[in-house]
């Protein structure tokens, strides 16, 4: 029986290449993401196996979830992982800071993840196992200049994906996330075109940015590899950036 995954926010960066590397293994895939044109691009380049399922929902909506799932179970017969990657990178100083901003961001990334989560969990609960990834980062431990909404909803995730693992063990489920450092997407392009090698090595030892591809293979991992024992952890990928001191 092929195995089956939802992936949001597959419509480019992390999620996309955690969608094209899980096809590619032979799972069948549903991404889901708000703008229809590019999940629909991501969906045409997994050229073998089967289809890639297209689902446009908008993590901030509390009824998205749920309309996720069945869309799903009306493609594959039940589902054995989550990998979920929507989040907001929206920057402004603390003192600009608005209900309205800080929510956005909240909706998108926690909240999203905890409903997604508790659906798929029931679902997965009745097959006595299954496998659920969230996306944090680095700034879950490291903040930087004006991303406190960020910063604090990472590590949010982080803290959520702890706590998912404890209520789910009963049932065989294991959930963990994953902290990327700086990685190479198209929200990111421009930022790391403008830096040198001079300039990134007081980011991380390696001096680089990582790649999507690079944080796909461990979701990869996690959701098809990793022992089951491997629970209720965070896994950072970050070419050593929050081991580094950076000499100035």
């Amino acid at each position: 029986m092929i195995r089956s995954a939802i992936v949001t926010g597959a419509s480019s960066g992390i999620g996309r290449a955690v969608a094209h590397t899980l096809h590619a293994s032979g799972w069948g895939v549903t991404i889901t993401g708000r703008r229809r044109s590019e999940l629909d691009a991501a969906a045409a380049e997994m050229v073998t196996g089967a289809a890639a399922h297209v689902v446009t929902a908008d993590m901030s909506d509390p009824a998205a979830p749920a309309d996720v799932l069945n869309a799903h179970l009306n493609r594959f017969v039940g589902i054995d992982a989550l990998v979920y990657c929507a989040g907001i990178y929206d920057t402004e100083p603390i003192t600009d800071v608005t209900a309205e901003s800080w929510d956005r961001t909240f909706a998108v990334a926690v909240r999203g993840a905890a409903l997604m989560s508790s659906v798929v969990g029931q679902a997965m609960k009745s097959r006595k196992g299954g496998r659920i990834v969230l996306v944090s980062s680095v700034n879950a431990l490291q903040s930087e200049v004006d991303t406190s909404a960020y910063s604090s909803a990472k590590a949010a995730v982080s803290a959520l994906a702890r706590s998912i693992a404890i209520d789910l063990a009963p049932y065989g489920i294991t959930a963990n996330s994953i902290s990327p450092g700086w990685v190479y997407t198209p929200m990111t392009k421009d930022y790391l075109d403008q830096r040198s090698r001079a300039e990134l090595l007081t980011v991380n030892p390696l001096g680089r940015a990582g790649t999507a591809e690079e944080i796909a293979s461990v979701a990869e991992y996690l959701v098809a590899q990793a022992p089951a024992f491997l629970t209720g952890t965070d896994i950072t990928v970050d070419g050593g950036q929050t081991a580094f001191a950076a000499v100035i």
